[in-house]
């Protein structure tokens, strides 16, 4: 049996969990930019799902949800009080 190392030094943080519990959304530095990735909550599946040469950020002024409450699946966001719901693409 080998011993651990740890083969990087990124820093993670700003960690938010999916509505139904299974993935988590969190920031990591890659070359100096805030990128959003995503894993499963058992530490795997990562994958990084912004690409930009920009800092990313989920700050939880907002949610973003699916509903088909105009007949036809529509993204929407609101605020986590629930007021200010706005379609954002459908």
């Amino acid at each position: 049996m080998s011993e651990a190392r740890q083969l990087s030094h990124a820093r993670n943080h700003d960690t938010f969990p999916s509505t139904d519990g299974k993935k988590l959304v969190y920031i990591s530095i890659v070359s100096g930019r805030e990128q959003l990735f995503t894993r499963n909550v058992d530490g795997t599946g990562a994958a990084q799902v912004t690409h930009y040469d920009a800092d990313h950020e989920p700050d939880g002024a907002q949610i973003a949800f699916g509903s088909n409450r105009n007949g036809n699946y529509q993204i929407f966001l609101m605020r986590p009080d629930g007021s200010d719901v706005r379609l954002l693409a459908g």
